[in-house]
């Protein structure tokens, strides 16, 4: 028997879907969901469950929430990046005077 979603349900979990974009993927919101993937990407593809606002949807536009919450996803990796960096910088320095403790 296969489940049936109320349109409330599926523009609801489109839009949740949307506000969330870049930082939970699609399969993990879809499996919370208890939706299958394929039937999820269909609603999320689809701009009769575009949260009520299929012009932004088919012209594919990304809207505040989203613009904003790519910002704050950009932020994050740049910050996890730059320290990944410093790091990495660290331990070259500390091989390169091991390595050059060793030759002597």
């Amino acid at each position: 028997m296969q489940a049936r979603f109320t349109d409330e349900f599926k523009r609801d979990a489109v839009a949740y879907y949307r506000a969330h974009k870049g930082e939970i993927p699609m399969t993990q919101v879809a499996a919370n969901l208890g939706v299958s993937l394929s039937a999820f990407g269909r609603w999320v593809g689809s701009p009769a469950w575009g949260g009520g606002n299929a012009d932004a949807v088919v012209a594919n536009e990304p809207g505040p929430g989203d613009l904003e919450a790519e910002n704050r996803r950009l932020r994050k990796e740049n910050a996890r990046l730059k320290e990944e960096r410093e790091i990495l910088k660290k331990a070259a320095a500390f091989f390169a005077n091991e390595e050059s403790g060793q030759r002597k």
